[in-house]
């Protein structure tokens, strides 16, 4: 009887790894379909560099069994957006490849490549056509839906790309953004507290933080997230894009980031800018820098 049973778990194993993989085969062939049919292929062809030409020798095999397959079929569009500077049918083709293949581009991927695409088009759209901004908000509203989706060095990179189109505010609200996304709890505060109380036990720590290596791990993800956003200011010269960027960090709801600021601030001697930007916002930071630190 037991061996009855074994078998037919491995019949029902075997049969559900089947269906998996009929599932993934029609849709990589709904994707090669999807390309073809929006005439989207002569992009990846005409592309010359090496890596993604790899990425497009990849089998039929390959993209069905290979758990890397969806990383490389984001790579083929985003070289298909980024070479199609017109906009064809990509917005078609993101749209049912949305429907068809979820195998594959699950929801945040697919608004990731959405997001990308309106980047892409304000990038060689006309600044002084209407188009170009209405692109720039759409890809930086779906980009902060997303920020907590995305891989760090990724949304740095859209960062740094708002800000060469003249959008610093909108990279840094974005960066900041994604850090309150990566702890939407805020456990990364209490963290912050503990973790410079030399004299604070083990048990103590414990028993004061849930998941102390989790938070540990939130914590180190916002503060890079806050020095990317620093970056950004340290670059910008002094006038009027500098005054709105602090203006934006100085309005923000997060005490963790008004910590750094203010750390970054003693750390470049240049705490008379926060001075003149609000006084008593000055003292309430210094504050909670003190507490904190001492």
């Amino acid at each position: 009887m037991k061996h009855q049973e074994q078998a037919q778990f491995m019949q029902r194993k075997s049969l559900s790894t089947l269906n998996q993989l009929v599932d993934r085969s029609i849709q990589v062939l709904t994707f090669m379909d999807v390309l073809y049919k929006y005439k989207l292929l002569q992009y990846v062809g005409a592309s010359g560099q090496e890596t993604l030409a790899g990425i497009c020798r990849k089998s039929f095999k390959d993209l069905v069994t290979d758990y890397d397959a969806t990383e490389h079929m984001k790579s083929i569009m985003k070289l298909i957006i980024g070479k199609d500077t017109a906009g064809n049918n990509v917005d078609q083709a993101i749209e049912l490849l949305s429907n068809r293949c979820t195998a594959y581009f699950g929801e945040n991927a697919l608004r990731e490549m959405r997001a990308y695409y309106n980047l892409t088009r304000a990038e060689s759209s006309n600044p002084e056509e209407a188009d170009h901004q209405n692109y720039l908000d759409r890809a930086f509203n779906i980009y902060k839906e997303i920020g907590d989706k995305i891989a760090y060095s990724q949304l740095v990179a859209v960062a740094a790309k708002l800000s060469s189109l003249n959008q610093t505010v909108k990279a840094v609200e974005l960066l900041l953004n994604a850090a309150k996304m990566a702890d939407p709890e805020n456990y990364a505060v209490d963290y912050s507290r503990n973790m410079d109380k030399r004299d604070v036990s083990l048990s103590t720590l414990l028993l004061t933080q849930k998941q102390p290596l989790l938070n540990q791990r939130r914590y180190n993800q916002r503060i890079e997230y806050y020095k990317a956003a620093l970056n950004i200011l340290e670059l910008l010269p002094m006038g009027i894009e500098r005054k709105q960027v602090l203006n934006l960090m100085v309005d923000s709801d997060d005490v963790l980031f008004h910590e750094q600021l203010y750390g970054w601030y003693i750390d470049h001697n240049m705490l008379d800018e926060l001075m003149r930007t609000d006084p008593d916002y000055l003292e309430d930071v210094r504050y909670i820098y003190l507490l904190t630190n001492n």
